[in-house]
This record gives C-alpha cells, structure tokens and sequence, in this order.
C-alpha cells in the first residue's frame, strides 16, 4: 500500500499510547509464603493469592491497592465508560468472563481465581531517548500487577501520548521507534563500551503528580556487567516494590529475556505513507532508520505480510469491485509477534475514537491471556527442572525420595488446575478475536510449550507410578513371606513330636505343660524370626530404591 517513502522523523504521531506487560515468576523467600506452607495450610489457589495480595499491599505501605477482581477500572485515569467496560465483557467467552471477571452469581465472599493490584502514586513516565535529547513526559494510564495462581504476576503499565518542552519538533514516529525499542528493556542487551549500554534510553524515571520522582531513576550506564547473575534496572525494579529480585520477602524472577512484551497503538495522518522498512520496525520493535533501508534481510521479510501482519483492515483506497473506500477505511495495519503487537492507523477516524478503546481493553485482554500462558507454562517446566535437579544433587535415601515425589504432586496438582481453569485455545466468538489469538499463539509457541510440559511430567509421573508399583509389590512380597513363615511355624508346631522339640529346651516331659511365660518367649522367638527375615526383605528394598532414576531430567534446552 505504500506509495512513496517518508522518513519516519517527518511523520508526526497525532496519538501514541503504550501497554508494557512484564511477566514475573513469584518465588517466596519467606516461610509463610512458600510452596510447603501453602499446601500444609490446605489454602485454595484463590486463598493463597490473597495471602500474596495482602503481604504486597502490607509490605508497601499501601502504595499497591487490592482491587480484587479485574472488572474494576476505576483507578485509570481517565476512567473507561460503562458502556466500553460492557463491550470488553460481552466480546469474550462465559468461560473467560469468569476467568477475569468473577461468576456474578458465586458467593460475593468468595475470592476471585486472578488477583489485581493497581498503584495510582506515579502520574508520568519521563524519558530521555538520547544524552542531548529533549525530555518526553509521558502520561501514566494504568499500572497494574495482575497475580494468578501458577506463581505468576504479570505488571501493566500504560503510557500514552507524550508531551514536549516549547520549541521541540512534534513526536514523530522515529521518536517512537526509539521508545519502544528502548523504553521496553529491563537490562541492557549488550555494550557499545564502558558504561556505554546499547539499546537504552539515557535515562527514564517514575514521577508523581507534582513532578517529583518516585523509586530511583534509571541505572544503566553503572550496572557492572561483571556481576553474576541477571540485573534489572532501578526504575523497573522500583515500580514492582516491594518485589525484590532475591533476598527475603515475595522475590520475583525474570520468566523471559529484557525485553518487555508490548503493545503498541500510533495513530498518523497518512499511514498509507509510512515505507514498508518502518513498518518492519514498528512490527519488530526496531529503533529508527532509514525509510529505504530494510532492517533485515529481504530473505528473512520473505513471508513478512503473511506471518506477522493482520490485514483485515487493511487495503488500498479501491475494492476490488471498483467501489472507492470511505475516508479512513482501509487504513489500518495490525502487526503481531511473540513480543509485540502494533495497531498503526489513521488519525481523527474512527481508529482513534473507536479502536483506541479495543486496544486498551479487548486486545489488552487478549494479550494477557496469552502471556498469562507462556508464563505460566516456563514457570512450571523451570519448577520440574528445579525438582528433579534439587533430587538429584542429594544424597539417595528414603527421605530425598519422598521429598521428590512430594514436590512432585504439588507441581501435578498445580498443573492440573492450570489446564483446567487458564488454558484455552479460544477465548471469543469473535472472528478478529479467533484470528488475532491464534496469531498470537503461534508465534509465542505456547500451544506445543503446554504438549512439551504435559509430556515431561507425564514421563516424570510414570517413573513416580513405577517407583510406587515397586514398592507395593515388595510389601505384598514381604505380607506373603511372613504369612508363609507364620503358616510354616504352626504346622510345624502340629506335627507329631513336635511338642518334645519345641519344649526340650525348656526341660519339661512330654506330659508336661509350658507355663505362660515359657509359651510367650517360644511365640516371641517365631515372632523374632518373621521380624528378622522382613527386616532383611525391607534392606533389599532400601537398597533397590536408592538406585539412581534414568529418564526423568526434562530437555530443558
């Protein structure tokens, strides 16, 4: 569709919003709050979520509010319509409805299955993209930290369109090239040189409503990259307070790479004029450069409109039975990836009155669920790792063993309750929605991540169903072993002359009978015997146990 090639920095963006969705594996570094904790209280998932809720709240001095269930939308700023809320619940599912929005008929008492938080503290997002730039100060829409039961926590944070000091040149669409690209890191991906971090803003700081900056100030220029471990920046890092990345407390762990899945809405005079190499980058996530210059290989971009554009609203000006498109029809462009999702489109038409609102609420929704999903999936295949690895650093014994196959029935469990309440392959009846959740699906891979996981802990619960199976055939050998030396003993005993053998020792005739104590240490010493020889049966158990699993370490590659 694209008719000539305008440079990205000439082409001024009329309304830019962004919604940054980091997913976060929760891992509680306190007693209270960890996984045996939760299991010996026999909490419910939703209990325990709100055992987390609360301690977040608590432990911030309320900076985090408990909104309890996602239905609430009253801390945005401004505050969604009745009309767009009811638009966003009808779009979805029964099932999905009460996924996210409770069961209007279930008890009012009851605990919701998600668990919301939101902080209403921090008003602007001020950006510096370059040393000598100007300073971009973008309003806070939302931010949210949505918790779910797989020990996952999803942060949202919404920015939208920024303004400028007087005398700076309009936001342009390379500005927000470099915004997204950048804005997006948690880390920096590489070094240009010594405290010269690559594909970061110079710096990005939270501020409130006064101007005043909340947590600490972006780092990156003095992160020591000879320090082990994964480090996430102080802005990122103070936002999620008081989540720490280790240490005690409710610690928090990057479940992918720095870069933040984001979503993105730009709305242009003319996209139909944006060059095809900026709509790769916008669909990539990719700084600016120059309108001729793809940033990729023409190989590579082979099958770029069929993989990652969703072009059901997009053409040229003519259809293809000669009628003319009304003005604004036509112009926009969706792209999708694992780590991105673009809206590009006309201003002043109904994609800015209109399809704003399905941006922040519909595919927000969207969005969510899929991350919610791979999120969850990561955590529980870095869980089984995490077992079968912590098993096999220990020393074999009885203990280790029931220790594993413990973990590994709350994994099961969790798992289970996963699959049955917050996987899904559809979500709406909507077309668009079916189309654009597949496509989102696809490229985050989560459908053949959930076979990979079902598939490893099924090998792993088998090996547990042989470990079991072999323990109760070594019981029953053993009831079977003593009741056939039990039987043995008292046919012995009725045999003729049994009597004078078996009462010689104690020195008495043949018409002679055995006081009570002489016949009780006759019994305790067949009773001896049995103990003994299932005492020994037991050992070879023991030692048939603590011979090494094979084939239960997961291809965590």
């Amino acid at each position: 569709m694209n008719t000539s090639s305008v440079a990205a920095d000439s082409i001024p963006v009329r309304d830019f919003r962004a919604i940054f969705l980091w997913p976060l594996r929760l891992k509680p570094g306190i007693p209270e709050l960890k996984e045996n904790a939760r299991h010996n209280d026999k909490c419910s998932s939703a209990q325990w979520l709100g055992k987390y809720a609360d301690w977040i709240c608590s432990n911030s001095n309320n900076v985090w509010i408990d909104s309890g269930h996602y239905r609430d939308h009253n801390f945005r700023d401004p505050k969604p319509s009745a009309e767009s809320r009811y638009a966003e619940f009808v779009y979805f599912h029964p099932f999905i409805q009460k996924f996210l929005y409770g069961d209007p008929f279930a008890d009012p008492a009851k605990p919701p299955s998600i668990r919301m938080l939101h902080r209403t503290d921090i008003r602007t997002a001020r950006v510096q993209l370059h040393k000598d730039g100007p300073f971009l100060n973008f309003p806070v829409e939302r931010i949210q930290l949505i918790l779910f039961p797989s020990d996952v926590a999803i942060l949202a944070v919404q920015l939208n369109q920024p303004t400028l000091p007087p005398g700076c040149h309009p936001f342009s669409l390379a500005d927000a090239e470099d915004f997204l690209d950048w804005g997006r890191r948690v880390y920096p991906p590489f070094w240009y040189a010594p405290k010269s971090p690559g594909k970061v803003p110079h710096s990005m700081c939270w501020c409130d409503r006064a101007g005043k900056t909340v947590g600490h100030p972006s780092d990156f220029a003095t992160i020591n990259p000879d320090n082990p471990g994964i480090p996430v920046v102080a802005h990122w890092k103070s936002l999620v307070q008081p989540l720490t990345p280790s240490g005690g407390g409710l610690n928090f762990e990057q479940v992918e790479d720095e870069r933040i899945p984001t979503l993105a809405f730009l709305a242009v005079d003319h996209p139909e004029l944006v060059s095809k190499p900026d709509m790769v980058r916008l669909a990539f996530l990719d700084d600016r450069g120059s309108p001729n210059a793809y940033p990729y290989s023409r190989n590579f971009l082979s099958n770029f409109e069929s993989e990652y554009c969703y072009d059901r609203f997009w053409g040229s000006r003519s259809t293809e039975d000669g009628a003319v498109r009304a003005p604004g029809e036509g112009t926009t462009r969706m792209f999708c990836t694992d780590y991105s999702f673009v809206m590009l489109g006309q201003s002043a038409s109904f994609f800015t009155s209109h399809l704003s609102v399905h941006f922040e609420q519909h595919y927000f929704v969207l969005a969510l669920i899929a991350h919610m999903q791979k999120a969850s999936l990561l955590s529980f295949w870095d869980r089984l790792a995490t077992v079968v690895h912590a098993f096999e650093q220990e020393q074999p014994s009885a203990n280790s063993r029931h220790r594993f196959f413990e973990h590994l029935k709350w994994l099961l469990v969790d798992i289970a309750d996963f699959t049955s309440r917050f996987w899904f392959t559809e979500v709406s009846n909507q077309l668009q929605a079916q189309e654009l959740f597949d496509l989102w699906s696809k490229h985050l891979k989560t459908r053949q991540l959930f076979q990979q996981v079902t598939e490893q802990t099924s090998l792993v619960r088998d090996v547990q169903s042989i470990q079991w199976q072999a323990q109760a055939e070594t019981l029953a050998a053993v009831a079977v072993l003593a009741t056939l030396v039990t039987t043995f003993a008292a046919v012995v005993v009725a045999l003729p002359g049994a009597a004078e053998f078996l009462t010689a020792p104690f020195g008495l005739g043949r018409d002679q009978k055995p006081s009570p104590l002489q016949f009780t240490a006759l019994l305790g010493g067949i009773a001896l015997v049995i103990t003994a020889i299932s005492w020994g049966a037991m050992k070879l158990w023991q030692h048939h146990m603590r011979r090494p699993l094979s084939g239960t370490k997961p291809n965590t590659s």
